[in-house]
């Protein structure tokens, strides 16, 4: 008899996603957000349709979703803003678990999935109408082409990351570099050459997503700025501490922690080092690097979280249950509990917090918490 492949919406995989979907979409019928950075994209997306007259909405620019949320808000408001960032989180966990089922178990590979996809970071981002889903998806989607070996539209692909948040551009470097290293290897001359061409490709396409910015800084590369805090040390440190923390939150992090060092001790950690595995590594290295740099939000932890996790997984190869638990921390993080050892104070355009009362606060998860305000935050923006 002649097997028949497995359609995927009959894979537990279409089931996951489909949930994950859902879910951001209900939670995106609260309203845009709580960033201050949504509603400056809605300004000068509308902005641009409306009078033909482009501003970035901050430095550097990120044209590709200020063009897109802002034009999607005067189609349909938030909902249709929303959505956009529900397909575009979605999508992107799906090209992550295309990536990430060759090396780990079927069950294991839908867990991270899951667990990636319910932190509450990712489900705000996946939910509102924020930039960091945009960048994600487009690196992502370009990585499958890569792997496909359609190197130019990869290149289109990455320089719509690069528009999206000019940061990712260190790690698609990375990215490039891994190919380059794995064609050299294989003694593909004429594959290397396509991929400086395609490196090419992504540089000036990059390049002229930004002319629209630096057109609005009266040509000139002040749109190059970007704004932090006029922080000493300590305040620097409490940052990149506190929001590595709750970037996977309190008690998934403990759980995690203890989970792992038992585990090392018992077992160890065995493995064959290879250039996929040191890329990731490298990568987690050199974005830590650049957020010690700009600790500025927690969100800008997700591209190393979407690498960390399976990751771990791999080297660790927890038990199942282990698993299990620490999604349900992780459900709990976002939907019932938020333990919080800060009481922070913010400055009157809620852009920073400017002090903070050490503690033990008990919090509503944090998806709860950010959806009850965001009414509220829509008032207080767009007054701005």
């Amino acid at each position: 008899m002649q097997d028949h492949p497995v359609k995927f919406y009959s894979q537990p995989i279409f089931l996951t996603l489909l949930v994950l979907f859902i879910t951001y979409t209900i939670l995106g019928f609260w309203g845009y957000g709580n960033d201050y950075d949504t509603y400056a994209m809605i300004k000068s997306g509308r902005d641009t349709f409306l009078n033909g007259h482009y501003h970035y909405s901050r430095g550097p620019g990120n044209f590709i979703p200020e063009m897109v949320i802002g034009g999607a808000s005067l189609l349909g408001g938030f909902i249709v803003t929303n959505i956009i960032s529900a397909l575009l989180g979605t999508a992107t966990l799906y090209l992550l678990w295309k990536r990430i089922k060759t090396v780990l178990s079927p069950t294991n590979s839908i867990l991270v999935i899951l667990i990636i996809g319910l932190n509450p970071w990712y489900v705000i981002a996946s939910s509102s109408s924020m930039d960091y889903v945009y960048s994600l998806f487009f690196a992502m989607a370009g990585i499958g082409m890569m792997e496909k070996r359609n190197i130019f539209p990869a290149a289109c692909l990455f320089a719509f990351a690069v528009s999206s948040r000019l940061t990712v551009l260190m790690i698609i470097g990375i990215i490039y570099l891994y190919y380059f290293y794995i064609r050299f290897k294989e003694n593909e001359i004429k594959e290397m050459g396509r991929l400086f061409l395609s490196g090419c490709l992504l540089m000036v396409l990059s390049v002229l997503f930004f002319v629209p910015s630096y057109v609005a800084a009266d040509y000139t590369f002040k749109f190059m700025e970007y704004g932090i805090g006029n922080w000493d040390l300590i305040g620097i440190l409490s940052r990149i501490i506190y929001k590595h923390i709750y970037l996977i939150g309190l008690l998934p992090l403990l759980f995690l922690a203890v989970m792992t060092i038992i585990h090392v001790f018992k077992s160890g950690i065995k493995f064959k080092s290879n250039a996929l595995l040191n890329t990731g590594i490298i990568i987690i290295v050199l974005t830590e690097l650049l957020f010690i740099k700009i600790p500025v939000e927690i969100s800008y932890l997700l591209p190393q979280y979407l690498i960390a996790v399976p990751l771990i997984v791999f080297l660790v190869k927890p038990r199942k249950m282990t698993l299990y638990l620490l999604l349900a921390f992780t459900i709990s993080f976002g939907f019932i509990v938020n333990p919080d050892v800060l009481d922070r104070k913010y400055n009157a355009e809620r852009t920073e917090a400017i002090s903070a009362e050490v503690g033990f606060f008990i919090r509503p998860g944090l998806v709860i918490d950010d959806i009850m305000k965001r009414e509220e935050s829509k008032d207080f923006y767009w007054q701005k």
